[in-house]
């Protein structure tokens, strides 16, 4: 991807700044939030490597980082594809919707090559990773299905990954609306990872950061 080069001076500033500053790790992920909704590129600095997965650009158009989803490992692609069930990433039905709904092509998921939202293909690879945990497998039976043009839905506004060690933590944020009462809504959230043994993952800890609602 190729920056201005007023933004890479500007994240070159704030990176030393925080460094300078020995922040907390919340600091630092507040800090790439504000990039993902302003400067909208991955981030990156020296004490955790913080990674932009998804975000909206230009008139709520959802873009992917497209080059590290090429090169996701399992472990990461199990996480993200749990994360994807939590809120609309552009879906759309694939041809005329289906009666049992089952054709819900969504652009993350696509990404991640895990087929339709809710497929056999996408939560069959989730439970096999999520096996030793059963909350997680208990959520994952309450997969819901949004499409874009739904009365009823939401979206993703930002997805950020951050590693450190073998944990990954994912902060996301999405809004949603209502357009039967016309109410809307806005919610952030973060969601911890851990491996168990060589091909198993847990939700270690998950909060909820915000939640906003509103009327139109």
């Amino acid at each position: 991807m190729t920056f201005k080069l007023e933004n890479a001076i500007s994240i070159i500033k704030s990176t030393f700044l925080l460094l300078c500053m020995s922040v907390a790790y919340s600091s630092s992920s507040a800090f790439a939030i504000e990039n993902a909704r302003g400067l909208k590129y991955p981030v990156k600095h020296s004490v955790n490597d913080t990674i932009v997965i998804l975000w909206n650009a230009e008139k709520g158009r959802m873009v992917l980082n497209e080059d590290f989803l090429k090169n996701v490992t399992d472990f990461q692609r199990a996480a993200i594809g749990y994360i994807a069930t939590q809120a609309g990433n552009d879906c759309h039905w694939d041809g005329p919707r289906k009666e049992d709904e089952s054709n819900l092509k969504c652009k993350l998921l696509t990404a991640l090559n895990l087929g339709y939202m809710c497929s056999s293909q996408h939560l069959s690879f989730l439970k096999k990773w999520f096996r030793q945990d059963e909350k997680s497998m208990e959520e994952l039976q309450r997969c819901s299905k949004r499409a874009v043009d739904d009365p009823i839905s939401d979206k993703f506004n930002y997805i950020l990954l951050i590693s450190k060690g073998e944990t990954l933590t994912i902060t996301y944020e999405a809004k949603g609306r209502n357009l039967d009462d016309l109410r809307g809504w806005r919610w952030i959230k973060e969601t911890v990872f851990q491996p168990i043994g060589n091909n198993g993952i847990k939700v270690a800890k998950w909060q909820n950061l915000d939640f906003q609602r509103y009327k139109f």
